[in-house]
C-alpha cells in the first residue's frame, strides 16, 4: 500500500480480537459488559481481575457511538459565536470548564453544584472530542509560554491525524480564531494524512468574524507530511500539530521535515510513556549527541471525555490525554533533558 493508514484501518490491525490475558485469537468470549474485549476460555478469572477497572468506561465508549449512530447532534458552532469571555470575566482551566460557561451557563443541571461526569449529555461527549484539537492548541501554546508563536497575521497549522470532520464540522476550528483574535487575520488548517473523500462544508464565519474581515481557509490532502512539504508548493506553518501521535510516524524523513520548518511541534498521546517515546525517537532521528531542546510535557487540560482503549496496557485513556510541545526542533539536542522528564513528571520550560 502506497498511502499511510486511515485511523480506522489502523484500530482494526491494533485491536484485532484476542484474549485479553494470552492474547490468544481462537474460541474466543466477548465481554457481556461492554462487548469491547475478549477472553479465552482458560482465563475466565484472569480476565475479570485485569478488565474489571475498565469495563463501565469502555462500555460508555460504546454506548456513545451507538449512540451518535441515531441522534442528531445539534452543531457546536451555534455555541461558540460569543466565545471567548472577556478576561476579566472568567478564565477556562478545562473542557468541563468550557461547556459550562459557554454552553450551560443558564442550565440548571450545571447551576451551584461542581460539574462532573454524571452531568454530560451524548452531545457533550461528542463536542469534547471535536473542541479538543484546536483548544489544546492554543491553551497548550498558552501553558508553555509560546502563545506569541501564533500571533501573527496569517497563521498556519499543519495537523496530522486529526479526526475527520465533514460537513460543516470543521467550523468547530472558528473557535481557534476567535482565540487569536486581536492579532490574527487569516487562520489557515491544513489537515495533513487525511480521507480526502470527506467533503468540507462552505465556511461561514460568525457575523464577529466577519465585521473585522476575518478568514479561516481549510486544505486537506491524503498525501504523507513528507510528501506534502517536498512535492508542492505551501505556506510555512506556524505550528505543526499531531494528535493521537505513533511512535512509527518519528521517521527520520519526518523528523527533518519538520525541524526544517523552525516552528513549534505539538503531540498529543494516550500516555506519559507514549510521549518519552517518541521524544527518544525525536533524539534519534536528529542524531543530536547529548543536546537539549525547549519541552512543555503534561497533562492536557482540554482532553475529550470520551474514553478510549489503551493499546499498550489493555487499560483505558482519552482523546488527547497526554500533552507533548517541542520549541524548535531545530535547537540543540536533547538527550538530558528526556532524562530529567523521566524522573520528574510534571510541565517543564527551557532548561
Amino acid at each position: 500500500m502506497t498511502r499511510p493508514l486511515f485511523a480506522y484501518e489502523t484500530l482494526m490491525i491494533l485491536y484485532a480480537k484476542s484474549c485479553l490475558v494470552c492474547h490468544r485469537q481462537t474460541e474466543l468470549t466477548v465481554c457481556r459488559g461492554c462487548y469491547c474485549v475478549n477472553f479465552c476460555s482458560d482465563h475466565t478469572e484472569g480476565f475479570e481481575m485485569y478488565h474489571s477497572p475498565h469495563c463501565m468506561l469502555l462500555k460508555i465508549y460504546l454506548n456513545l457511538h451507538l449512540a451518535l449512530m441515531v441522534i442528531a447532534v445539534p452543531p457546536i458552532y451555534e455555541n461558540i459565536s460569543v466565545f471567548p469571555p472577556e478576561r476579566e470575566e472568567r478564565s477556562l482551566s478545562n473542557m468541563r470548564d468550557f461547556l459550562g460557561f459557554c454552553i450551560y451557563q443558564e442550565d440548571e443541571r450545571w447551576a451551584g453544584k461542581p460539574w462532573t461526569d454524571d452531568l454530560l449529555l451524548v452531545k457533550d461527549y461528542n463536542y469534547s472530542v471535536l473542541l479538543s484539537e484546536p483548544m489544546t492548541i492554543y491553551y497548550g501554546m498558552e501553558d508553555a509560554n509560546w502563545i506569541r508563536k501564533l500571533l501573527k497575521p496569517v497563521c498556519i497549522v499543519h495537523v496530522i491525524f486529526s479526526i475527520p470532520m465533514a460537513g460543516t464540522e470543521v467550523l468547530v476550528w472558528e473557535i481557534l480564531l476567535h482565540l487569536l483574535f486581536s492579532r490574527v487575520q487569516r487562520l489557515v488548517i491544513v489537515f495533513i494524512e487525511q480521507d480526502t473523500s470527506i467533503a468540507i462544508g462552505e465556511v461561514e464565519l460568525c457575523e464577529r468574524c466577519k465585521a473585522h474581515e476575518k478568514r479561516i481557509d481549510f486544505e486537506r490532502t491524503s498525501l504523507a507530511y513528507e510528501e506534502y512539504i517536498s512535492g508542492m508548493e505551501y505556506e510555512r506553518p506556524n505550528i505543526i500539530v499531531m494528535f493521537q501521535a505513533r511512535v512509527t510516524k518519528f521517521t527520520r524523513a519526518f523528523v527533518m521535515e519538520a525541524k526544517h520548518q523552525r516552528c513549534p511541534l505539538l503531540i498529543t498521546t494516550e500516555s506519559e510513556e507514549k510521549s518519552d517515546q517518541i521524544l527518544r525517537t525525536i533524539h534519534r532521528a536528529l542524531d543530536a549527541g547529548n543536546a537539549r531542546l525547549s519541552i512543555y510535557q503534561g497533562e492536557n487540560r482540554f482532553r475529550s471525555f470520551v474514553p478510549i482503549k489503551a493499546f499498550r496496557n489493555e487499560g483505558v485513556t482519552y482523546y488527547n490525554r497526554y500533552l507533548v510541545i517541542l520549541e524548535d526542533l531545530g535547537d540543540p539536542d536533547i538527550l538530558d533533558l528526556i532524562e530529567h522528564i523521566s524522573a520528574n513528571r510534571r510541565p517543564i520550560g527551557r532548561y
